[in-house]
């Protein structure tokens, strides 16, 4: 059973740890506190609330999360080597 810790100035999560968040209806997702704010695990933006409960991730959810960034991580190195492709096929166009 997964406990859940109210959300409270004395009893705020780890800053900067990932935790499992619910919000007032009830729906989970993993944020990141920094500061007053609530982020995304990739950090790519936070959310306009603040949770109501929140509890560290299981094992399970951690395998998850890595797995997750890890897939982003993989598909942003090809959409990088993509770009390099499209540069140099540019340049070698313009040479010839």
């Amino acid at each position: 059973m997964e406990t859940w810790i109210e959300m409270s100035a004395d009893s705020l999560p780890p800053e900067g740890e990932i935790v499992m968040t619910r919000d007032s209806s009830a729906h989970e997702t993993t944020l990141k506190r920094v500061g007053r704010l609530f982020y995304f695990p990739d950090m790519s933006m936070y959310v306009y609330y603040t949770p109501r409960a929140w509890r560290p991730l299981t094992d399970a959810e951690v395998e998850k999360e890595i797995a997750k960034i890890e897939a982003a991580a993989t598909a942003k190195a090809q959409a990088s080597r993509d770009a390099i492709e499209a540069i140099r096929k540019s340049r070698a166009r313009e040479s010839t």
